[in-house]
């Protein structure tokens, strides 16, 4: 019994060295962890940028299909113009909603009848964001 409690006084705790060491792991573990989930971070407000930006692009993509099937047969140039212009004048806006993010649609290329490159500026938290889409596959543009 003795002996149980001079043991017991002789333990003092954690030295500096040790309490240093775990630190030092545990600033380590975080430099690897915190860039790592800043990218996810990134990430996902670009895939959340390029969703709304998407709602414009099918938006043009159904007033080109449906200007492309008017009577008169326009020229591909005509029907980006016209796509252009209705997203400009908000003739679109049956196809975004009212609560969109876009603000702007440019850059329209048709080919055959076909929407195949587009440039939609979206607003979130008061600054622009650009999306370029190209045969469907989108690019945030810095």
């Amino acid at each position: 019994m003795n002996k149980l409690k001079k043991m017991k006084d002789n333990v003092k705790g954690f030295t500096l060295v040790e309490i240093i060491v775990v630190l030092l792991i545990l600033a380590i573990l975080a430099a690897i962890a915190i860039p790592s989930m800043l990218g996810y971070v990134n990430e996902a407000r670009n895939s959340e940028y390029i969703a709304e930006a998407r709602t414009g692009y099918v938006a043009a993509q159904t007033v080109a299909t449906q200007q492309a099937a008017a009577p008169t047969t326009p020229s591909d140039a005509d029907i980006a113009k016209y796509v252009v212009d209705a997203a400009n004048l908000k003739e679109i806006n049956k196809y975004i909603g009212n609560d969109t993010k876009v603000t702007s649609v440019k850059d329209a290329t048709v080919v055959n009848g076909r929407l195949t490159k587009l440039t939609v500026t979206i607003t979130v938290d008061g600054s622009d964001k650009t999306v370029v889409f190209a045969d469907g596959e989108a690019k945030m543009k810095d």
